[in-house]
């Protein structure tokens, strides 16, 4: 009987090192990966994000991770094809002000040709679909948990 190991490819690696570090909340650890053209779309369109170039999603990211616990990202399916990779992954963690966050989404990772430093290829641009029926009731109960927390610091 023979015994394969099933190598990743580089694609697949650098999906799995921006999960684990969105499992972390790192968002220096996400931002590595990311090609200095990086595009990040949010979908569905209805949800009314605009475009972000790497330093704005590097904002986003760094606004928001700090207010939650570790995450705890599970990969449901991942799949890769033509310089691309598709992760199907719910999140479950709570905010440091005790909201629930148990979200879905389906990341479409894309590379390019020449988006590699060194060994490790870089994401030039992600379509982040999420819950949109989430999205829309997790934001103003999260706005309304951040605002009582400070009115009680002030």
């Amino acid at each position: 009987m023979s015994s394969t190991t099933a190598v990743q490819s580089p694609q697949k690696a650098a999906v799995q090192k921006w999960l684990d570090a969105f499992g972390k909340a790192d968002a220096t650890g996400m931002l590595d990966l990311l090609d200095d053209s990086y595009e990040h779309h949010t979908f569905p369109k209805s949800l009314g994000r605009s475009a972000l170039n790497k330093k704005e999603n590097g904002d986003r990211l760094r606004g928001m991770l700090p207010y939650f616990e570790k995450f705890t990202p599970q990969i449901l399916d991942i799949t890769e094809a033509n310089n691309k990779v598709i992760a199907h992954v719910t999140s479950n963690t709570n905010t440091t002000f005790g909201v629930p966050y148990t979200n879905e989404y389906i990341f479409t990772f894309f590379f390019g040709e020449g988006s590699t430093t060194g060994s490790e290829p870089k994401i030039i641009r992600c379509h982040e679909f999420k819950d949109s029926a989430f999205a829309a009731r997790f934001l103003p109960a999260f706005m309304a948990a951040k605002a009582k927390a400070e009115s009680k610091k002030a």
